[in-house]
């Protein structure tokens, strides 16, 4: 019995401990900058054009369009786009994927390397706070360039966009505590803060 008693105050301790360092984290996050806040800059590979078939309730990006506040008139002009975060996972849901506006009308390939302004909280009325493309850094047929999936292993399901010239410009890799994508996978991502990205 000593020994079963033993054994049960050392799970409780341990529980106990595990709640502990748990709360710690969680209240480190609070005080860690976030850097999905509205204007800071991000990359994305570029899957797809959204069309109207994904504003309907069956279509395969159906909820994170209904998230991202785009409208049937964007969509309709063609200028509103899926891309992804992390590489290379073929479940769209593990692949970070968020939804980008194209209001300059640039030429977007699949596979193009894109740089972003994230648009912060939905807001129907505001469309400037979508998240907006910005420019390319990279297209698909420049092949091994400047910019990559990090690390460079096709076998990882879970890369993250990367350029040679992020930190000469100022891009910083995201806090050491990982930050949670709408879809609830956490990675660290490189961003280039509001106040840099600003003209």
């Amino acid at each position: 019995m000593r020994a079963g008693s033993s054994g049960v105050r050392k799970t409780v301790l341990a529980l106990r401990a595990g709640v502990l360092l748990v709360g710690a984290i969680l209240a480190s996050c609070s005080s860690v900058p976030k850097p999905q806040e509205q204007g800071v800059l991000r990359l994305a590979g570029v899957v797809r054009t959204i069309f109207a078939a994904d504003l309907k309730p069956q279509g395969e990006l159906y909820e994170m369009c209904l998230a991202s506040g785009v409208s049937q008139s964007q969509v309709a002009a063609q200028t509103v786009y899926a891309a992804r975060t992390l590489c290379c996972s073929r479940d769209l849901q593990k692949s970070g994927m968020v939804v980008l506006q194209n209001p300059q009308q640039l030429p977007l390939r699949t596979g193009d390397f894109v740089e972003y302004q994230v648009g912060g909280a939905r807001s129907p009325d505001q469309r400037h706070r979508q998240n907006l493309v910005s420019r390319v850094v990279a297209t698909a047929r420049s092949g091994d360039g400047d910019c990559w999936w990090e690390p460079r292993n096709p076998t990882l399901e879970r890369r993250v966009a990367y350029c040679e010239w992020m930190q000469h410009e100022g891009w910083e890799l995201d806090p050491k505590l990982p930050w949670v994508l709408d879809n609830g996978l956490s990675d660290r991502f490189w961003f280039k803060p509001a106040a840099a990205a600003a003209p």
